[in-house]
């Protein structure tokens, strides 16, 4: 009897696997569109079209910051229908943008440019771009070369738009690399228009003269420090930091900006879990601490999330943020501290997870041993930049365990980074954020009290706020 002929069975490519293959690409240009405005705005709307054999597009639109950011935001087509381009420039019509056709080599050169541009200020590319990216070419010389304007004035120049998550990470980037002073910032003429004093206080940094006069001008403003984190940071920074003699020798100097990586870049997570992730952070905004059904959904999906994840720490932060925001049991936080440590020993935020436990638990005398007695994250995270969430777990424990040994000034060192960048759901609650602000507080309401009473009289230090 003869063997019967055998065949691999051919299993389907994903859409992103045909994209990240490289045969996305492979496809014959089909459509270029760009924003009428892009020179003037310093905004390039691009959508770009590729047509496959049975006469299928595979496209992918980016937006893209000239002046500062790169590619903002960016996503894809797969093997779709003709219509999908009719629909993308109904919707740019919508909206009031005017599209025209164009060259690739024009929309090739535009996204390139910025994404190099803003790397080298260490601001990365949206995290979408690393899939919408292939279905460009790669950028080589076969490309014609077309110059393109980056910054404005020679410097960066931010846009500021509050609804923008990224918009701190673009700050803290461009004030670690590009430096005070060497670049500019200004808010949308959208919200310009409608500026109220909510938005204007999301970034005190940048105001200039006559915007802190103003401020201290307005008596009510004395009464609002209260409710006003980044006012109140920005005020410590300027006016106390600066004065602070009695800090640890091994500490000053240590405390200071980093340049950040995306939590993005640090994993490389499938689908799914970026899935469960996401629908957990849209409960987490809308739950209430007092709502029990709230605290029990939540709890039992990050609960099945780590037990699918265990080395997924975000899931463990929220689900500590959860229980400490409802009043949980100090065992509860323990367990959560004790099980993130057992799986990650070696990750910086399982340790200052860790670190709040043995504080919670009067062992301070072991704490510093979970950094090797180190006082600084650089020199603890030494082969990568850090992200966000290790930053703020960080110095959230390094200031808890300062303020239980007594040494106010060297809590404040720490405490300041997390009063300065407010709430997160990946920011590690404790009540040190409570005690150290109202530290923080106390000494800036004292030291601008006569900027309140007499701002005519101290025209000058008021003005120097805005160096």
């Amino acid at each position: 009897m003869s063997k019967k002929n055998s065949k691999t069975p051919v299993v389907p490519m994903t859409a992103e696997g045909y994209i990240k293959s490289g045969r996305a690409r492979s496809l014959p240009i089909d459509k270029c569109y760009i924003n009428a405005d892009w020179e003037d705005s310093g905004i390039a709307s691009i959508f770009v079209s590729r047509k496959h054999i049975n006469g299928n597009i595979t496209a992918a639109s980016y937006l893209v910051d000239l002046y500062c950011a790169g590619v903002k935001d960016s996503f894809y087509h797969f093997n779709e229908d003709e219509s999908a381009v009719d629909q993308y420039l109904d919707f740019c019509a919508d909206s009031g943008m005017e599209m025209h056709e164009c060259e690739y080599a024009l929309v090739h050169n535009i996204v390139y440019t910025a994404v190099e541009f803003a790397s080298e200020y260490g601001i990365r590319p949206a995290k979408e771009f690393e899939m919408s990216k292939h279905i460009l070419n790669e950028d080589s010389d076969d490309i014609e070369f077309i110059e393109i304007e980056c910054g404005k004035n020679g410097k960066p120049f931010l846009i500021v738009n509050p609804e923008d998550q990224r918009c701190n990470y673009y700050l803290a980037q461009l004030k670690a690399n590009a430096g005070e002073n060497n670049f500019e910032v200004d808010y949308e003429d959208s919200i310009e228009d409608d500026l109220d004093s909510d938005n204007h206080e999301l970034y005190p940094d940048i105001w200039n003269e006559n915007e802190w006069a103003s401020f201290f001008e307005d008596r009510h403003n004395r009464n609002q420090l209260v409710s006003s984190f980044n006012v109140v940071a920005c005020l410590y920074q300027k006016l106390i930091a600066p004065t602070v003699s009695s800090i640890r020798p091994e500490i000053m100097g240590r405390v200071k900006e980093f340049e950040l990586i995306d939590e993005d870049d640090f994993y490389n997570w499938d689908g799914k879990k970026n899935n469960q992730l996401a629908g957990i952070l849209k409960l987490y905004e809308v739950f209430s601490p007092e709502s029990q059904s709230d605290i029990n959904d939540l709890c039992a999906l990050l609960k099945d999330a780590i037990e699918k994840w265990p080395d997924a720490r975000e899931f463990y932060v929220i689900l500590y943020n959860v229980l400490f925001q409802c009043g949980g049991k100090e065992s509860e936080l323990d367990s959560i501290s004790e099980a993130i440590y057992r799986v990650m020993p070696n990750d910086i935020v399982a340790a200052a997870m860790y670190g709040l436990y043995l504080l919670r638990n009067n062992r301070a005398d072991e704490f510093l041993k979970l950094f090797n007695n180190k006082y600084a994250l650089q020199e603890i995270v030494t082969s990568r930049n850090p992200t966000f969430m290790e930053v703020a777990a960080f110095h959230i424990a390094m200031c808890s365990y300062f303020l239980q040994i007594d040494d106010i000034p060297s809590a404040v060192m720490y405490g300041r980074i997390f009063v300065e960048n407010g709430e997160s759901p990946f920011f590690l609650k404790s009540d040190s954020v409570d005690e150290i602000f109202g530290i923080i507080m106390i000494q800036v309401v004292q030291a601008t009290a006569p900027f309140f009473d007499n701002p005519e009289n101290y025209k000058t230090e008021i003005a120097m706020l805005a160096n």
